[in-house]
């Protein structure tokens, strides 16, 4: 079986013309600033009145994007090229800062069809303090990503046209067998996926279709979706979200679930779980009964796990080699989060 054909999948036509592996453009260099990439942001940092004054302080080049730390006369700017599978955020971010003002950190400049941005710099992270009062934070930041998804909700249709990948009605379910054959891929070692548990999987595939009709019934509107809410992803001055790499357009709450298991993280026990997700439900308290909301959450919670597994067939094969537990676990994730789902309705 040709696992490599996998590599390119669930990549957007728009970006067919980048590259599906930085690294591989750069020769396998980790510590290497791509030079054009350079060259076009310091035209355009120039071109905004706030000069490049020195080489970059700092560099973090992998698989699916290079991330370049400048220096400028107005301060650290981040320039960021993405491979193609994640070429989206680019134009995502440009769309949200015109049409959602506050709800990202807006752009200093786009080329959306080469896939680079530059970013202030919007500080430390939530993941870079210590939090004096975590359930706090994580309190703030759910319920504020749940006002987000909110008002991003208008934007889904025009996101999805601009190639941030569509996950709604059972768009994530049609890729499951092509998550397994690469979960079960040897680059994997000993987390690669069995026959039996790939079988397994693929016996579900009509609950798994019951349940994203389910979720597509949901009186709460798809929106973009960040797909990786977590405090590492989150300026702790504004409270905004960033890396929108792995954003997908699809139903709000599938990225709770794992906002909560990284909260829980950091919380004593599992007393505060439920406290949060009401939390965040909130937001989302006049388009349904709570007890739907809550059903749906708990829905989202297993199907999660498809666009989770997607995100690694949009990146290149040695990438999965780099982590390979990632795309497995995400598997095993969906068909545990299946039973105790199935379990709890009986």
């Amino acid at each position: 079986m040709d696992h490599g054909r996998l590599d390119h999948v669930v990549h957007h036509a728009r970006f067919e013309r980048l590259p599906a592996s930085i690294l591989h453009r750069l020769g396998n260099d980790p510590g290497a600033a791509p030079e054009p990439l350079l060259q076009w942001a310091t035209g355009q940092l120039a071109g905004l009145a706030t000069p490049v004054v020195g080489p970059p302080a700092g560099a973090r080049i992998r698989h699916w994007s290079a991330v370049l730390q400048l220096p400028t006369t107005a301060g650290d700017v981040f320039v960021k090229a993405n491979a193609a599978g994640f070429g989206h955020e680019a134009g995502l971010l440009d769309l949200l800062a015109r049409r959602a003002p506050g709800t990202v950190i807006a752009p200093l400049a786009v080329d959306i069809g080469r896939g680079w941005l530059i970013l202030p710099d919007g500080g430390p992270t939530l993941a870079d303090q210590p939090l004096d009062d975590p359930a706090g934070a994580w309190r703030d930041l759910l319920t504020g990503y749940g006002r987000v998804q909110r008002r991003l909700m208008p934007l889904a249709d025009q996101a999805a046209r601009l190639g941030v990948p569509d996950v709604r009605a059972d768009c994530a379910l049609s890729l499951l067998p092509a998550a397994i054959l690469a979960a079960s891929d040897p680059v994997h070692g000993e987390h690669a996926l069995s026959q039996a548990e790939g079988e397994r999987l693929l016996a579900a595939v009509p609950v798994l279709a019951e349940l994203a009709g389910e979720l597509a019934g949901s009186p709460v509107p798809c929106s973009i979706e960040h797909n990786d809410p977590h405090p590492g992803n989150m300026f702790a001055r504004s409270r905004l979200l960033f890396d929108f790499g792995d954003a997908v357009v699809g139903h709000p709450f599938l990225g709770l679930a794992g906002g909560l298991r990284h909260a829980a993280e950091d919380l004593p026990g599992a007393a505060g779980i439920p406290l949060l997700r009401r939390a965040y439900l909130e937001a989302f308290a006049d388009l349904g009964p709570a007890d739907r909301l809550h059903r749906d959450a708990e829905v989202a919670g297993v199907l999660r796990h498809l666009p989770r597994a997607a995100t690694w067939l949009r990146t290149v094969r040695e990438a999965r080699a780099v982590f390979p537990a990632y795309l497995p676990a995400e598997l095993r994730e969906l068909q545990r989060g299946l039973r105790a789902l199935t379990a709890r309705a009986r």
